[in-house]
This record gives C-alpha cells, structure tokens and sequence, in this order.
C-alpha cells in the first residue's frame, strides 16, 4: 500500500491512464444487449480509484485536457449545430431552453434545502443533466470568486465527484425512461411508430424484410420539376441539414453541380445527405426516380 501513496503522490498520471483503459474496456461490454457506456465506466473505475487515496494533478494538465475536451465537442457537434439552424429546430430550442431551466431550478432548490456548497451543487447538476462542459463552467465562476487556494481546490474537487456520482445515474435512468416510462406518459407504442417512420423514410416504398436497417446517410435521385429555375445552392439551403446536390443529369449529359446552377425541367438530380432530411426533397425539387445507374455512378466518382 505504501507503494501505492508513493506512486499517487510522484505520478498520478498512470491512474488517470488506468482508469481510462479500464472504462474503456468495461464500457465495451454488453449484457443482453445493454451497456452502460465507455463514459459512465471510465467514471465509476475512477471513483473506485480515487479511494487509494489522494490525487493531485497539475493544474497545467487539467487546463490541458479540458482544453481538448471543449475542442473536440465543438469540432464534432458546431458544423452540425449551425447547419441545423432554421425555423424547423425553433422546437428543439425551445425544449433545450425549458430543460435546461428546470435542471437549473430543481439543483438550486435542492441545495438551499439540504445546504449544499456551490461545488457540489455545479457538481450535481452536471452529473445528473449529463453536461459536462457544466464543470467547465463551474470551475471558471468558482475562480472568479476570490476563494482562498485550499477552499478553491475543495470545492473543485467537489464539482469532480459531485458529477462522477450523479453522471451514471442520471445516465442509466434516461436509458430506462425512454423506452419504458416516457411511451407511457406519451400514450403512444415504439412499435407502431417505428414502423411509421420506417415508411416515411422509405418514401412511401413497401418496407422491406429482409437485411432492413436505417443509414443515417444516403443518396437519392429525383426528376426536376417544382424546383425549375432555381439555383443548386438554394435547393440545398431549403432542404438544409448538410445536404448536397453530387450529380445533375440533363439530356443525358453530365452538368457540373455549381452553387449557382440554374435547375432545368427534367433534369435528373442526385442530392445526398442525412435520411432524414433527404424524404423532405420530394416537395421542394418534384418526383423521386428509379435511378441505380446513376446512382452508382454517383458513388463511384
């Protein structure tokens, strides 16, 4: 065991490795179909950890690596967040804004009644709404306070367990929420509406049975005729959702898919994206064709 202090106190970093291979080796596992998540394991194998004893890392190194967690969020999630921006997603907005009031209200309600420090409030909050840029944003506001160096570290090191503790929870009842309480609440069957949405993704084609599965992108190809006249880049901006017109068949003839292309009638088009977003083409460019050759064609270029 002196081994161990010995080891905590000289290079903590090897925990902090350790705890990550190991979650990540965890969250990989399944049991009947469910896991927990490389997330919610690489949390409980840290708490576990943190029971050897007391961990101090540079500050250096945690600025670092929440450096690099902010930036990879934003790298993956920006392009699709501002891409996503319309009068459709005002809903969505709506609902992040009442979700995040209510998560906001409930902690602060909770701290006043069993009196709990600004850390492990912040800490509860971002655990239980599973957010962790909250951390983030705790530490930043708790800096700014003025605290002495101890109490600062304190309440820090509250934030961290605060959310490892309430992460897991929070995770494992949304997973049991959705699917079993909020159909209920909703009135409505997964089933049914699985099958409704399979339709309206295959537009209006009979489902299939065999080897079925949903692609999150696809192409599709449709005949010119709502949109005549219109340029490629206002078809792809009425669309939206990243969206792209790859090929544009006219009289048999490959026309280069500029942004500012002007659309003939008859033109065969090729337009690829998420699925969701191409069954909503139909409207605003005209008919959907059988069209595999230029599809493929499509996707060997």
């Amino acid at each position: 065991m002196e081994t161990v202090r010995w080891i905590i106190s000289t290079a903590p970093e090897i925990f902090l490795l350790l705890a990550v291979a190991i979650g990540t080796v965890l969250g990989r596992i399944k049991i009947h179909g469910f896991s927990i998540g490389t997330t919610a394991c690489v949390l409980i194998v840290a708490v576990l950890i943190g029971q050897l004893g007391n961990f101090a890392f540079p500050p250096v190194l945690r600025t670092i690596l929440f450096s690099l967690f902010v930036f990879t969020i934003g790298y993956k999630s920006g392009p699709e967040f501002f891409a996503s921006l319309s009068i459709r997603t005002l809903a969505q907005v709506a609902m992040a804004l009442v979700l995040g009031g209510t998560g906001l209200l409930v902690v602060l309600v909770f701290a006043s009644a069993f009196g709990l420090g600004p850390g492990t409030a912040s800490g509860l909050a971002a655990g239980a709404l599973t957010q962790s840029s909250v951390i983030g944003t705790a530490s930043g506001a708790l800096a700014q306070l003025g605290l002495p160096k101890a109490l600062l570290e304190q309440q820090e090191a509250n934030i961290a367990a605060g959310y490892a503790v309430t992460y897991v929870l929070g995770y494992i009842l949304t997973l049991i929420y959705v699917p079993f309480i909020a159909p209920k609440l909703m009135g409505i069957n997964l089933k049914d509406e699985a099958k409704k949405l399979e339709i309206e993704l295959s537009g209006g084609e009979p489902p299939k049975t065999e080897n079925l599965h949903y692609r999150k992108f696809q192409a599709r190809a449709y005949r010119v005729s709502v949109s005549t006249g219109r340029t490629v880049k206002a078809i792809e901006e009425e669309i939206g959702g990243r969206t792209v017109i790859e090929r544009i068949v006219r009289e048999g003839r490959d026309i280069e898919p500029h942004l500012d292309t002007v659309l003939e009638a008859g033109d065969d088009i090729v337009i690829a994206g998420p699925t969701a977003a191409i069954v909503r083409a139909r409207p605003a460019i005209g008919t959907e064709i059988d069209a595999d050759e230029i599809l493929k064609l499509c996707r060997a270029t």
